[in-house]
C-alpha cells in the first residue's frame, strides 16, 4: 500500500512538473503577483472542479479537462502545506493532530486527483467520473473538518 501511495506520489510531481506550461487561458500561472492565502488556493480549487465537472462527460474536452486537474492538484500541492485559520482556535495541545489530520486529508484529495488524471489519460470516463466523486466527498468532508463555519 506505501509503494502505491509513492508511486502516486512521484506520478503526481512529475505530472505538476510536465503540466507546469499548461495554464488556463483565463488564468495567469500562481508565481504571478502576490502568495496566495489559503483561502485563496481552495477558492481556486472549488472554481477549476466546478469546471471540470462541467467538461468531464465530453471526452472531446480531454485536454481541457487534463489542464484543470492540473490547476486543481497545483493548488491543492499548495495548500498542503498550509495551516488552516481553524488551527488557531485548537488548544496548542491538540493543534498539531489537527495540522496533521489536515495535510492526510490533503494527501487523500491529491491521490484522488491522480487517480482520475489516470482514469483521463486512460480513456475510462466513467471511472473518472466515479474519481471525481471520490473528490468531492473528500472536499465536503475536509470542509466540515478543517474549515471555521464562519467562512
Amino acid at each position: 500500500m506505501r509503494s502505491r501511495q509513492f508511486a502516486y506520489l512521484v506520478i503526481l510531481l512529475i505530472g505538476l512538473a510536465l503540466a507546469a506550461p499548461v495554464v488556463c487561458a483565463d488564468k495567469q500561472p500562481m508565481s504571478d503577483g502576490p502568495p496566495l492565502l489559503l483561502e485563496d488556493h481552495m477558492g481556486e480549487i472549488n472554481r477549476a472542479m466546478r469546471r471540470l465537472k462541467r467538461r468531464l462527460a465530453d471526452s472531446e474536452q480531454i485536454d481541457m479537462s487534463l489542464a484543470l486537474v492540473a490547476t486543481i492538484q497545483e493548488h491543492s500541492l499548495a495548500a498542503k502545506a498550509m495551516v488552516p485559520t481553524m488551527a488557531e482556535d485548537i488548544e496548542p495541545a491538540k493543534r498539531q493532530t489537527f495540522i496533521t489530520a489536515y495535510r492526510r486529508k490533503m494527501i487523500n484529495l491529491i491521490q484522488g486527483l491522480l487517480i482520475l488524471e489516470d482514469h483521463l489519460l486512460t480513456g475510462q470516463g466513467q471511472l473518472a467520473l466515479a474519481a471525481y466523486g471520490d473528490i468531492r466527498r473528500i472536499q465536503k468532508e475536509g470542509h466540515y473538518s478543517f474549515r471555521k463555519s464562519d467562512e
